[in-house]
């Protein structure tokens, strides 16, 4: 194997962690030479013990249509120095040296410090804070998934916590945390740094690798929990099909530009541009395509457990629905049975829950009961308690919760029901 890439872990600033790492790589026999959006790439060679530098550019943005003056210049300015260039990476380039005593690149350590700290301040620290905000709102956006209420269908912490979003939130609160972290050890290394410069010394960047390392991990927890449902598993390959789209647009935008000449700032432009409108048109037709296999679903033939047909009620077009999802807290299924002409024939839908988490058994009824109801005779229903529940869309229609055993029933049949379809109903839907 000649070849090797490489996911580097390491935060922006943290010059030590990347140039010992490339220093142990060269030991090891693998010389860096390139470094794309994503990986690094190394190529093999004959182990050595050799030095890297880092040397920063705060004004370069990636766009230029030629090699911008600052790389150049730096070349030149190292090429009598024994330095070489191993890569670049727009923002920085890499060098390396034979001698095991070089000549330092940057001998003053307040240049350093500030150069890194305008680069950081201008890309990087900014995509750390949006970073944070997003954990913030994702955060308070599953806190209030779980009081409100969508109806029936979507209703309230049943519905949260049979589907994998209830693991977000300790996702996201890690993951904030581990942003805030980053941004805390930064402007900790930039403070330090700064004073010891003005006595002439330079300071090592701190350890960045592992708090990468979770954030990536933390990002793949936030997929796979997504994924444990199956419009949710749809919306993620389609996210990163977008995604894909969107990086494949911009960078052949972004390399059509600078084979034309166009200056940086307006390749800048048009490709971010270019990406916005992809994107945008990309999850309005991903978003359709979801309504429109939800709205399928509906039309489909399935078995429900308990149908309009079962409690007398005649249909001559089974139009149905039923969502079944469920973790190791909750199962939750949901079934609706529209009749073909709705003049005639009642609507059926209900909830089935059943709770394997024993400690959610009272937040569950509660869940259900939260709009208020009367407690009714369970002996009809064959259940251990029976609730008439007050429907806030409608006082004319007829809605119960029931309890068999682990089991919880939201039911709403729009008609009052009598003792023999209460005798049908505990037989198809009790456990």
């Amino acid at each position: 194997m000649k070849h090797r890439y490489e996911l580097p872990l390491y935060s922006f600033y943290d010059h030590t962690g990347m140039t010992t790492h490339l220093e142990e790589m060269a030991q090891r026999g693998w010389l860096l030479d390139k470094m794309g959006g994503v990986l690094w790439h190394y190529r093999k060679v004959e182990p050595q013990r050799l030095r890297f530098a880092l040397v920063y550019f705060p004004e370069v943005t990636g766009f230029e249509p030629t090699k911008p003056e600052g790389h150049s210049r730096m070349e030149d300015l190292c090429a009598g120095t024994g330095w070489q260039l191993a890569a670049t990476a727009g923002k920085f380039q890499i060098y390396y040296n034979e001698d095991p005593d070089p000549v330092e690149l940057e001998t003053d350590p307040m240049t350093q410090v500030q150069v890194i700290h305008r680069t950081m301040k201008k890309n990087f620290l900014p995509s750390y804070a949006i970073l944070a905000v997003m954990s913030v709102l994702q955060l308070v956006m599953q806190v209030t998934s779980l009081t409100r209420d969508f109806g029936l269908q979507y209703s309230g912490k049943v519905y949260y916590l049979s589907g994998v979003s209830w693991a977000m939130i300790p996702i996201w609160s890690a993951l904030l945390l581990v942003y805030l972290m980053e941004l805390g050890k930064y402007l900790l290394w930039y403070r330090r740094a700064k004073k010891r410069a003005e006595e002439g010394l330079m300071t090592p960047s701190s350890n960045s690798r592992w708090v990468q390392t979770l954030a990536i991990f933390l990002l793949v927890g936030v997929l796979v929990t997504w994924m444990g449902s199956g419009t949710m598993t749809r919306m993620i390959y389609l996210t990163l099909l977008v995604l894909l789209g969107t990086m494949v647009i911009s960078v052949l935008a972004s390399k059509l530009m600078k084979w034309m000449q166009v200056t940086a700032r307006v390749n800048q432009i048009v490709t971010m541009g270019l990406a916005v409108i992809f994107a945008f048109i990309a999850i309005h037709t991903m978003a359709m395509s979801v309504i429109r296999n939800d709205r399928s679903q509906e039309q489909e033939i399935g078995s429900l457990p308990l149908r309009l047909e079962d409690l007398g009620h005649s249909t001559t077009e089974n139009r149905v629905h039923m969502e079944v999802q469920g973790t190791p807290l909750i199962t939750r299924t949901y079934c609706l049975h529209r009749p073909d002409r709705p003049q005639t024939t009642p609507e059926l839908e209900y909830i089935i829950a059943d709770v394997h988490a024993k400690f959610l058994w009272n937040t569950c009824v509660e869940d259900f009961l939260k709009n208020g109801a009367q407690s009714v005779d369970a002996a009809p229903w064959q259940a251990d308690s029976a609730w008439r529940v007050n429907n806030r869309f409608s006082s004319e229609e007829f809605v119960y919760v029931l309890t068999w055993g682990d089991r919880l029933v939201w039911l709403d049949l729009e008609i009052e029901p009598t003792d023999a379809q209460k005798t049908i109903i505990a037989e198809k839907l009790k456990p």
